[in-house]
């Protein structure tokens, strides 16, 4: 998320959608990185942004978010003939 005023300590920022709080990846002055770990469904008007000093007045957009979901990442990349337990 893009903004300005977001401060750089990383432990300062939360964010939470329909009640569950998200892993802060990054952060700096003028963008905020989540990874997105629990929702409920993929479009949710339940959101809070925090930061150390509270929420910025220039983050805008919060009042309902749409989340697209895409395979990020696959493990173990290589498997057995035999077949491999995969975990998505």
């Amino acid at each position: 998320m893009a903004g300005t005023g977001f401060g750089t300590v990383k432990k300062d920022a939360a964010l939470k959608i329909d009640g569950h709080s998200q892993e802060t990846l990054s952060l700096s002055d003028t963008e905020a990185v989540f990874k997105l770990t629990k929702i409920n469904l993929l479009t949710s008007s339940k959101i809070s942004l925090f930061f150390g000093d509270g929420s910025p007045k220039t983050v805008t957009g919060l009042d309902t978010m749409t989340i697209v979901p895409s395979l990020t990442q696959v493990t173990p990349a290589i498997g057995s003939s035999g077949g491999s337990l995969l975990v998505i």
